[in-house]
């Protein structure tokens, strides 16, 4: 099936995954309940004062009593980030949330908040992220040259074109001579910068080091190569025990699904089914086209020879035909078998396999050093940020929300 993903664009490489566990803000609380949804239904920051009151110490509390100039977040009195930039970027990443009919207003209400208090913590993770590592690539005398940054905005302007309306507030957004994402921007061209210049100059691999990556990912073609063959074999098998040629009898195509498929369909015997357990109305284009031109040919019970696709291998089975009518498009309600392939992975010239092993550790690397980073500098923020570390993890943020 083709995935409905949707693609986000990133500033920036993310720092490695094992940083990607490490927290950024220790103790830290809001209250979204005092947040004020916007017309479209996303969340704003710009709360009237009567949603305000009895907020209190909260930081929610904290942060609308802040005004546009007021210091939100000092990186290292290099990088001082104003509340107003904070607040207008928030405003315009509000993202309404979609009414199910199952769900009140209150339970709405909680669910937008539950949003909000989501994307604040990110929104503060991520610019600390990249913060940290550009208050030491400033601390070094790295620079981002004026062309690169252009580079870098014209690329991010040009994806936030395609998504349309829904991005026209931060596409206003960056034409601002200051915003939010111009200090993220800047910020994540410096951990570029920090990187390329500092990090990865400092880590060797040897040649004997690169060939046996070479190895591996060819031991790994082998090993996905032998699975594939086991696989085509014992597809091949199922078919066989669905329609067999010596007159014995078939096989139960949804006790074969349950037992063989890999799909997260063996659960239902095969049937595609919609969240609310109706069989779902399989339209054109809801499946590769190869599946596509193998049910075409298919009477409604009839099941299919083997389907390959890139990635898989299928037997159908077609279950129901629904004519195209006013109201609907054509469509078919379909179960399926499918056992999928394990990709093989490009041949490593040794070049190759040694820039695979530096990209590795250069993420190890940034890990340590990012734990280390941030334990050492100043960040000052009306809320609390930063108030130690937590043994071999490093420091850690936590922003919940108060009831």
């Amino acid at each position: 099936m083709r995935g409905r993903i949707a693609v986000v664009f990133v500033l920036a490489a993310a720092v490695a995954s094992a940083a990607e566990e490490s927290k950024l803000a220790n103790g830290a609380t809001f209250d979204p309940t005092k947040a004020e949804r916007t017309a479209e239904g996303g969340v704003s920051l710009s709360a009237s004062a009567a949603r305000a009151s009895g907020g209190g110490a909260s930081t929610m509390g904290t942060l609308l009593g802040l005004g546009d100039d007021d210091i939100f977040l000092d990186v290292g009195g290099v990088d001082k980030l104003r509340w107003g930039l904070v607040k207008a970027h928030m405003d315009a990443i509000a993202a309404p949330l979609p009414l199910p009919v199952q769900v009140g207003a209150e339970g709405m209400a909680e669910a937008n908040d539950a949003a909000f208090g989501m994307r604040f913590k990110k929104v503060v993770k991520e610019y600390l992220k990249y913060a940290v590592f550009a208050a030491e690539a400033r601390r070094l005398g790295l620079k981002v040259a004026d062309e690169e940054f252009e580079k870098a905005r014209a690329a991010t302007r040009e994806h936030y074109v395609r998504r349309g309306p829904a991005a026209a507030k931060l596409l206003k957004l960056m034409d601002e001579p200051e915003s939010f994402y111009e200090h993220n921007l800047t910020n994540a061209l410096l951990w570029r910068a920090y990187c390329e210049q500092v990090i990865k100059p400092s880590i060797t691999v040897t040649d004997e080091e690169a060939r046996k990556a070479q190895l591996a990912q060819s031991e790994w073609n082998d090993a996905a190569e032998a699975t594939n063959a086991f696989k085509c074999a014992q597809i091949r098998e199922i078919l066989a025990k669905l329609k067999p040629s010596d007159g014995t009898e078939p096989m139960d195509f949804g006790e074969a699904a349950e037992k063989w498929s890999e799909c997260e369909t063996a659960e239902t015997k095969g049937v595609f089914m919609e969240d609310d357990d109706n069989v779902q109305k399989l339209v054109k284009d809801d499946l590769r086209e190869e599946i596509e031109a193998a049910y075409a040919k298919l009477e409604e019970g009839e099941i299919s020879g083997i389907v390959e696709t890139p990635f898989s291998w299928h037997i159908l089975k077609l279950l129901k035909r629904h004519p195209e009518t006013d109201e609907d498009e054509a469509s078919v309600e379909l179960a399926h078998i499918m056992l999928e392939k394990t990709p093989l992975k490009p041949e490593l010239s040794l070049e190759e396999a040694r820039e695979k092993l530096i990209a590795v550790r250069t993420k190890i690397e940034l890990a340590k050093r990012f734990v280390d980073l941030f334990a050492k500098t100043e960040i000052k923020c009306p809320i609390p940020l930063k108030d130690g570390q937590d043994g071999a993890t490093g420091p850690k943020v936590r922003i919940r929300r108060v009831r």
